[in-house]
């Protein structure tokens, strides 16, 4: 087996392996950082790192920031407030650092038979949280 076949096995391996997946893109990671919440971008970002093959790396990053987008409902649930200023500013660093960060990761998937995921769904499970947040507040709340 010569070179170039070697290397066209590789790539048409590489082409497999992302061929059917779906990957956030970095401005819509940026979007829900900045618009949303912190932990839902890095959620959308585990599973772009998921989707590429860094199955454990990924896993950790699920699982770190579900148990923050929880703890964050139950915070917000139990009467916390919005975070402020300094939250947002904190915010919209991150999600330009994680934009950025992802770019590259982003294009190579695409590139290689990736396909864009769509944007709406993380927007529904924000709707869904809220509504579920409502609901809690209204049924726990105590009555004035």
């Amino acid at each position: 087996m010569n070179e170039s076949t070697t290397l066209s096995h590789a790539s048409d391996t590489e082409n497999q392996l992302f061929v059917g997946k779906r990957f956030y893109h970095p401005k819509l990671l940026a979007a829900y950082s900045i618009l949303a919440n912190l932990p839902l971008a890095f959620f959308l970002y585990g599973l772009n790192v998921y989707r590429r093959g860094s199955f454990w790396m990924g896993r950790i990053i699920l699982l770190l920031s579900a148990l923050a987008i929880i703890g964050m409902s139950i915070a917000f649930a139990m009467g916390a407030k919005g975070f402020g200023i300094p939250w947002t500013l904190f915010s919209i660093v991150v999600g330009i650092g994680l934009m950025k960060a992802e770019k590259s990761g982003y294009q190579r998937a695409i590139a290689n038979g990736g396909t864009p995921a769509k944007w709406w769904p993380p927007l529904m499970f924000i709707v869904a949280d809220i509504l579920a947040i409502s609901l809690i507040e209204w049924f726990f709340a105590p009555s004035e």
